[in-house]
């Protein structure tokens, strides 16, 4: 995780699981979350939702050994 202004970039690795999709929570809420490339470059905006204990959650898939990260846009005050 890493912490750049007001946003969070986290990186994921699967080092067992398969491609799936599985839901990840994290307790903030930004003002939207993006896949992005190791280089930095935005990939893909992601769909994220809410729940009533203001976590947003988002699905990600990745290959077994894969390395994703994504940013969370405008959640450090």
């Amino acid at each position: 995780m890493t912490v750049t202004g007001n946003d969070l970039l986290v990186r994921f690795f699967n080092a067992e699981g398969d491609n799936k999709p599985k839901t990840i929570s994290f307790d903030c809420k930004p003002d939207k979350v993006e896949l992005v490339e190791l280089n930095g470059n935005s990939a893909e905006l992601l769909k994220m939702t809410n729940d009533k204990n203001r976590r947003t959650k988002i699905n990600l898939s990745m290959p077994r050994f894969g390395i994703r990260t994504i940013k969370l846009f405008n959640v450090v005050n």
